[in-house]
């Protein structure tokens, strides 16, 4: 009986030794451990650290088996049993060396079980409270995990563990991790599981994971934290524009009475806070606080601020302990005050002539374009134009960039027509790269004014340029809506419109006139580049004044109205994609005069007599369109549609050409309307308005000297007519006897007019008025026509020049300049119809005919 008393006790001993260390095991939890080292190269090594005491006798099982959520696949794979043979304190450091060769450990006791190997790739090792088993009847508790590629089954559902909290998964199948992070500062052990769990935290080895080797074995430690504040990072920039950015403020410690925190700038016009004072309770000490920044705008071009925000504690409402502690971050206000030069648009790529020089060269044409941001014109005399190279450029004394306007760097060659300054690179090029480079403007004292930094888009046969023009960002030319061109030196790249324009704002009425309505103060001149591009409350509109400018822009969505008795004459070029509307009456007339080329459609409304029934009262106008345009378009302006205003006759509208070689009229037919107005051809027309209509012309007009051929067919074959009924075609007066040589009409055709008829017969509602030399000085109105005689009975060119263009006129052959005063007037008359003869008197003349002033 004592024997087996003695064996009673010795079994109940055990079973409280086993009771012992199982609940000792059981007394972890997940994340008491983490592990801080894995490889699998060489005898293959494991590591972790102790986050929590580790008592005397308790059991690590270490498997690489998969996990499938409720057990694992197999047991296959070998098991690493590590045991404490004493308490491991917290913050030790456990190295478990050879795990798959000759096994050891640094800390306890290990053992191998099975053929245990870690993988290089798609393998995890989990560290649990019990021996891997293909079934549970308790789910054993996960104390850790760590996995070069989490993969094959596996994964961490029903085991506690979360990836980044209490485990790690590195997901790129290398060979050794070493934790490299602190082991020191923290507060508790477990506040550094985030640390460890962090992949940014660890050397990470592709190839050969025995570079992890040896692994540290100094231990975590932990202290208590002084007073202090912890301010997190700026969340951004803020900007004048108000844009606004955050960061959050926290004590260190808890204090013993409040803390009251002091919000303040180095800078306080760049910046202000929704927050200038903080308070931190002993409740609420650990718990951050956020505070709002918000730009605050100036109107200095003082360019990005960096404003120094200070947060101390104000010792008079607050903890002693923390009396003088104070913390500063930055934050950068970003100025919206444009530096006072702006890069718009360069080319580092050109593949055609860009300078206008008439020859291509690929360094001469590449070009920079620079903006006056100013109000005022700027001097730059002396600033440098420079790529990340060297100075490519020195601006020489005396350049100066209006304000507004721009300056143009081209590498080379002899930059032509271009409607800015211009200037050439002083060193032998710009020598953009094409591939990226950096251009930068520099002052006079080498400070960047203002710069920017390109890519490989510059390679690309055209320009990068910003759109919107001046604030927006850089885009390759051709992919600008607006503006779509592979380059625009000189103009905006939005709309192609010069810089050097003076542009219409409209400001004070609809006046052309009026100074107030311009940019720059001041009425357009002839060397002036007008644009009308916008969105205005008064369109511009010419009355009753002769406006002139260099070249005229009229984009789309604008109108200009250029009134009766008014004129506008543009030395250069005419552009226009808007609208352009000229008025007249019956007595007066508007003009317009392009001296180089006109592009888009203008409209000319042009005054025609009313039709009458009545043979003595006229009504018929000869006129002729004064732009090009087709015989279908105008009757559908002005014959079907609205007021249908030129008169049906029947089955014909009241619209006619005259065949001279036939010596009769043709009708257009009202169901029939095709072909288009001859230039320089006249045309009878009436309306059906009891006074008078304007009906409406609309096509391109006429720059340059045009003809029509006239023909004698009366001496050809005595059945045809002499008189051919011709037309001004331009939208201007032009002279008839007043300027000198071929610049007015009679001189410059006096050889294809018969002598005998020489000169105009012009229509006055009732009969034909002569007007020649015996009439004082007269002009056709635009689109009017009029009958001459010609002399030759082969066709010959009458001609309308250029030259016999002018603004000087008023009205037409309804009511024309009268002739010369005279001293005898004949008249023969019946019970029907009149005829009258005027006899002149002038010295000089003879009893013969004298051509230009007698007349049949």
């Amino acid at each position: 009986m004592k024997t087996l008393n003695i064996i009673k006790i010795s079994f109940l001993l055990l079973v409280t030794s086993l009771f012992s260390i199982q609940a000792n095991s059981q007394s972890l939890s997940a994340g008491d451990i983490a592990f801080i080292a894995y490889n699998a190269d060489g005898g293959d090594d494991a590591a972790f650290v102790a986050l929590a005491d580790i008592p005397n006798g308790t059991s690590i099982y270490f498997t690489d088996n998969e996990w499938t959520g409720s057990a694992f696949n197999n047991t296959g794979e070998g098991t690493i049993t590590w045991t404490a043979t004493s308490t491991v304190v917290s913050g030790d450091i456990v190295v478990m060396t050879d795990l798959s060769a000759g096994i050891s450990v640094n800390i306890g006791n290990i053992s191998r079980s099975g053929s245990f190997n870690l993988g290089a790739k798609n393998e995890c090792l989990w560290a649990l409270s019990a021996p891997p088993a293909i079934s549970y009847s308790e789910t054993p508790i996960f104390y850790g995990l760590i996995c070069n590629d989490i993969v094959n089954g596996d994964t961490t559902s029903g085991t506690g563990i979360t990836l980044g909290v209490n485990g790690i998964n590195f997901d790129n199948d290398w060979d050794g991790f070493l934790y490299t992070g602190s082991r020191s500062g923290e507060v508790l052990f477990s506040a550094y599981l985030p640390e460890i769990y962090d992949s940014s935290n660890w050397q990470q080895e592709s190839s050969n994971g025995e570079n992890i080797l040896p692994v540290p074995t100094t231990a975590f430690t932990i202290g208590g934290a002084s007073a202090g504040i912890t301010l997190g990072a700026v969340s951004g920039n803020t900007s004048e524009d108000g844009t606004t950015a955050t960061f959050t403020a926290v004590l260190d410690t808890a204090p013993t009475s409040n803390v009251v925190l002091d919000v303040s700038s180095d800078y306080p016009g760049e910046v202000s806070f929704d927050l200038s004072q903080l308070t931190f309770t002993d409740q609420n000490w650990d718990t951050p606080q956020t505070i709002t920044i918000t730009g605050l705008d100036d109107s200095d071009q003082d360019g990005d601020i960096d404003v120094t925000i200070t947060v101390a504690v104000d010792a008079a409402l607050s903890d002693d302990t923390y009396d003088g502690l104070s913390e500063t971050i930055t934050v950068t206000n970003e100025d919206n005050e444009l530096p006072p030069l702006i890069i718009n648009e360069f080319l580092a790529k050109p593949d055609v002539d860009v300078n206008g020089d008439g020859f291509y060269d690929f360094y001469d044409d590449e070009f920079v374009e620079v903006y006056n941001n100013t109000s005022n014109d700027l001097d730059i005399s002396g600033y440098k134009l420079n790529d990340s190279g060297s100075t490519r450029h020195v601006f020489p004394s005396g350049s100066e960039i209006p304000a507004g306007e721009v300056i143009v760097v081209f590498g080379g060659g002899t930059p032509t027509n271009l409607p800015c300054i211009t200037q050439i690179a002083s060193n032998g090029g710009l020598y953009l790269n094409n591939s990226g480079d950096t251009i930068s403007i520099l002052d006079t004292s080498s400070v960047v004014v203002t710069s920017y930094s390109y890519g490989s888009e510059a390679n690309s046969d055209q320009s990068l340029g910003r759109d919107l023009d001046i604030t927006g960002d850089f885009k390759k030319h051709s992919e600008i809506t607006g503006n779509p061109v592979d380059f625009s030196p000189g103009r905006y790249n939005e709309t192609n419109i010069p810089f050097s324009a003076v542009t219409w704002s409209g400001t004070t009425n609809s006046d052309w006139a009026t100074a107030t309505n311009w940019s720059t103060g001041a009425v357009p001149t002839s060397s002036d580049i007008v644009a009308i591009d916008g969105t205005f409350t008064n369109e511009p509109s010419i009355s009753g004044t002769d406006a002139v400018a260099k070249t005229v822009i009229v984009t789309s969505g604008n109108t200009l109205t250029i009134d009766e008795s008014s004129s506008l004459t543009v030395s250069g070029d005419f552009t226009n994609t808007g609208t352009v509307t000229l008025n007249s009456t019956e007595d007066d007339f508007s003009s317009l005069i392009v001296t180089g080329t006109a592009t888009g459609d203008i409209t000319y409304n042009r005054y025609v007599n009313a039709y009458d029934t009545n043979p003595d009262g006229g009504g018929w106008d000869f006129v002729c369109s004064p732009v090009t345009m087709s015989i279908a378009d105008f009757i559908t302006a002005n014959g079907t549609a609205g007021a249908n205003v030129i008169e049906i006759l029947g089955d014909d509208y009241a619209f006619a050409s005259y065949d001279n070689a036939a010596g009769q009229w043709n009708l257009y037919a009202t169901d029939t309307s095709t072909g288009s107005f001859t230039t320089g051809q006249g045309y009878a027309m009436a309306t059906n308005a009891g006074d008078g209509a304007t009906v409406a012309f609309t096509g391109a007009m006429q720059t340059t000297s045009q003809s029509i051929d006239i023909i004698n067919n009366n001496g050809l074959n005595n059945v045809g007519r002499r008189w051919n009924l011709v037309s001004n075609p331009f939208p201007s007066y032009i002279n008839g006897n007043t300027a000198a040589g071929a610049t007015n009409f009679m001189d410059a055709n006096a050889a294809v007019i018969d002598d005998t008829f020489l000169y105009v017969y012009g229509w006055n509602g009732s009969s034909y008025t002569i007007y020649n030399q015996t009439t004082d000085a007269f002009s056709m109105a635009p689109g009017q026509a009029f009958w001459v005689a010609a002399e030759n009975t082969t066709a010959t060119a009458l001609n309308f020049t250029a030259a016999m263009r002018t603004t000087t006129g008023t009205g037409d052959f309804v009511a024309g300049p009268q002739p010369l005063t005279y001293n005898v007037e004949l008249i023969l008359k019946d019970e029907s119809q009149t005829a009258t003869t005027n006899f002149y008197f002038k010295d000089g003349l003879s009893l013969d005919l004298d051509p230009g002033y007698d007349a049949g």
